[in-house]
This record gives C-alpha cells, sequence and structure tokens, in this order.
C-alpha cells in the first residue's frame, strides 16, 4: 500500500513539473473534409509525435462548457499516460491512422512509441475547436494553432458524401457544437448561424456554412496559421516542415516512412448540381479569394 502510495506520489511529481518545463503542443483544427485526418496520418509518421484525431472526450467536455483548459487538461492528462505506459483511445485501423473518417470511423487503444519526455503532442477537432477558436490562443497562448482549409467547391462536394450534419448544413437542429443548441457562441457566430438556418435550400445553406467557417477563420487569422489542403497533399514533407517548426521543439523530426505526395482530390465536383455551382460561385467567391483560391472562370 505504500510503495502505491509512493508511486502515485512520484507520478504527481513528475507530472506538476512537465507542466513548469517547455512542453511541445499543438493544435490543429479546420473546415471538415479540409484534410485535418490526412494531415493527423502524416504526423503520425513522424518520431517522438503523437496526433490525436478527434479525441471523443473532448466533444463531450466543449459542448459542455466553454472552458478552454479543459484542453490543455486534456493534454497533460494524455502525455502523462503515454510517459507511463498507458494505452490511449486513437482513430487507428490496425495501428494506422484512419485518414478519412467519413468513410471508417473507430477508436483503438494503443501505446505510442516516444523516447523523449517533451515529445511533440497534437489533438486535433474540427467544429469543435473552431466554434472556440477565439478562446485557445489565451486559453493556451505557447501553444501553435493550426487550421486546415481547402477549396470550397471540393469541400461542399465532399459533404454531399459525408455526415448528414454536413450534408445539409443542419446545425439549427443538432447537437453538433457550434449549433443554434450551444450557449457558448460569440454573439457573430450565433447570427451567422441563425442565418443559415433560415435558409430554406439546402445548397445555399452549405454555400453558407462553408463561407462562415472560413470567415470564422480568417477573422481569427492573427493567432492561427492558415494550411491549405492543396499544399498539405502535393508537398506533404514541406506542409509538415512548416508545422513543425512553429512549435516550441528543439530537435528536428524524423519520418518512420517515406511521405509520398499525391494529386489534389477533384473527382467529387461531379456530385454538384447546376445550384451548388451558382451558390458557390454567389456565396463563397469572396473569402475564398481572399484565402488565394481560384473562383473566376474555373471548370466546375
Amino acid at each position: 500500500m505504500a510503495t502505491r502510495f509512493l508511486m502515485k506520489i512520484k507520478r504527481l511529481i513528475d507530472s506538476l513539473m512537465r507542466a513548469e518545463s517547455m512542453i511541445n503542443d499543438l493544435i490543429l483544427t479546420g473546415i471538415p473534409r479540409s484534410g485535418t485526418s490526412y494531415l493527423c496520418s502524416l504526423l503520425h509518421q513522424i518520431n517522438n509525435c503523437v496526433a490525436i484525431n478527434e479525441p471523443y472526450q473532448m466533444s463531450i467536455d466543449l459542448g459542455k462548457t466553454a472552458r478552454l483548459d479543459k484542453i490543455l487538461a486534456f493534454h497533460h492528462r494524455m502525455r502523462d499516460d503515454i510517459l507511463n505506459n498507458v494505452p490511449i483511445r486513437n482513430k487507428l485501423l490496425r495501428g494506422k491512422m484512419i485518414e478519412d473518417t467519413a468513410v471508417i470511423e473507430q477508436f483503438e487503444r494503443y501505446l505510442p512509441s516516444v523516447n523523449r519526455d517533451d515529445f511533440l503532442l497534437c489533438s486535433k477537432n474540427t467544429l469543435g475547436y473552431l466554434a472556440r477558436l477565439e478562446g485557445l490562443p489565451i486559453a493556451m497562448p505557447t501553444t501553435p494553432l493550426f487550421a486546415c482549409i481547402r477549396h470550397p467547391i471540393d469541400t461542399i462536394a465532399s459533404w454531399k458524401q459525408s455526415f448528414s450534419h454536413l450534408k445539409n448544413a443542419s446545425f439549427a437542429t443538432t447537437h453538433v457544437i457550434g449549433s443554434l443548441e450551444d450557449d457558448h457562441l460569440s454573439d457573430w457566430q450565433k447570427e451567422q448561424v441563425i442565418e443559415i438556418s433560415k435558409e430554406t435550400r439546402v445548397e445555399y445553406r452549405r454555400a453558407m456554412l462553408w463561407c462562415y467557417l472560413a470567415s470564422w477563420i480568417w477573422k481569427n487569422k492573427d493567432t492561427v496559421n492558415i494550411i491549405h489542403y492543396e499544399k498539405t497533399v502535393t508537398h506533404p514533407e514541406q506542409a509538415l516542415l512548416d508545422l513543425f517548426s512553429a512549435s516550441s521543439s528543439a530537435f528536428s523530426f524524423g519520418l518512420k516512412a517515406p511521405v509520398l505526395a499525391s494529386a489534389v482530390r477533384t473527382k467529387k465536383r461531379r456530385l454538384l448540381n447546376d445550384e451548388d455551382r451558382a451558390a458557390i460561385q454567389e456565396i463563397c467567391s469572396p473569402i475564398a479569394k481572399t484565402l488565394s483560391y481560384q473562383m473566376d472562370g474555373l471548370v466546375l
């Protein structure tokens, strides 16, 4: 009994000492279907890096409270578990990070392999972290924050074969964080969500939803590093270097295996109808151009 008690005390002291030292944390968010899970799979291939894809507990906690210190506490808890050989839950399939959670969504318990106490720990959440984007830099001022974006044409086309709240842009009637039932939105966010909910045409709701999320990221551009999906898939190692260099890490990352570039996926554009195209051009063009996306004369 005394031995177990002393071990608990030692773990507590070790945890407090690590909390006072420089900890390498990273927060990843973005518009759904913009490559956040793919980026997590890339991070999963880096030595001394652990990327936790859509932690289930965070979705619950963020829906109940606006206290963002819960994210910091979650990071500390995950770091302690990993360093104390306690398996953690992650979205994996046979040990590999799931790149597309709309196709496969499951959790496995596993023990990440790290050999440094200051390993890079990333947690990713799309709508939950996005809804709290304004407060994250206040709650975690030393933690780099990244947000993924993708061309609205390809994002919205992907939504049409995704989860129902994205396919229907139905945030007014769901329990998704950032919906009308979320008591912790800013006044600007509430106004935007209300306007989206009033639109009866689903094609225009989807375009308005993309515009709202992209505009929210742009509003917070001074504290958020914006990552373009198109660059991530075509130049994955450079994207990782850009992301990794923003952390407080004093060591260079090493890949467990070569990372191959791939082409930007555009085949789902065939799912868009004429009203989709009209809505995207009309509603998404201004903020899309601000985010460096070509819209004029684009073949849909």
